[in-house]
């Protein structure tokens, strides 16, 4: 099995060498590094990695739309957002990403969370998770959804049709990108409404970023 293949994004000229240096020994190939004289979203469209890792506190990145962007041309592409501390997931999580790590992650780990994303499609590191369900009040039930309304209540189109307006699409996008007609997925919003009690689309999408489903 290939090693996934990395763009580098990071707000440190150190962590940068770090990590290149850490991936390469592992044998990925860094596909490309952020530069700032061209637009973030194309860099990655342009090198399309496998994985791209990115800073959270990268001053100038507006993550979602760098995401969004993306994923609409190299749908493929995995994100890693790196934090500072574990407590910034809270507000990080909404940006959507597919992994959740800190900078101060141990190198080797690093080959492990990459793996993880190339496998199952997500990946919090253990500091972000040891946070969520040992420090702060509640964390349990934020991961385990318990005092909320299970998104498993949902079904597999809808599940489906729900991410993608989290991503920022409207119902002619994804009635196009699901082969549906746009009334089938005005219906299938509604059923998505009514099952998580909320009033329209936008707090159906908040629930969803907010990590509550």
């Amino acid at each position: 099995m290939m090693k996934p293949r990395v763009f580098l994004a990071v707000n440190s000229d150190l962590l940068l060498i770090g990590l290149r240096q850490v991936l390469e020994n592992a044998g990925h190939i860094i596909a490309g590094e952020y530069s700032p004289e061209v637009d973030m979203a194309n860099q990655i469209i342009e090198a399309n990695p496998d994985v791209a890792i990115l800073s959270w506190r990268h001053q100038g990145f507006e993550h979602h739309k760098i995401m969004r962007k993306v994923k609409r041309k190299i749908s493929h592409v995995k994100f890693l957002l790196l934090l500072d501390q574990p407590e910034e997931f809270l507000e990080a999580v909404s940006c959507n990403a597919d992994g959740y790590s800190v900078e101060k992650l141990s190198a080797g780990m690093f080959p492990l969370a990459l793996a993880a994303l190339s496998e199952y499609g997500a990946w919090i590191g253990p500091a972000i998770a040891d946070f969520l369900l040992h420090r702060r009040a509640g964390g349990r039930a934020l991961l385990a959804g318990s005092d909320l309304r299970p998104i498993a209540t949902l079904t597999r189109k809808e599940n489906e049709i729900l991410q993608l307006m989290s991503e920022g699409m409207e119902i002619l996008e994804i009635a196009s990108k699901l082969s549906l007609s746009v009334e089938t997925v005005r219906v299938h919003c509604k059923h998505i409404n009514k099952k998580l009690n909320v009033k329209d689309r936008a707090q159906a999408v908040a629930l969803a970023l907010q990590g509550r489903l």
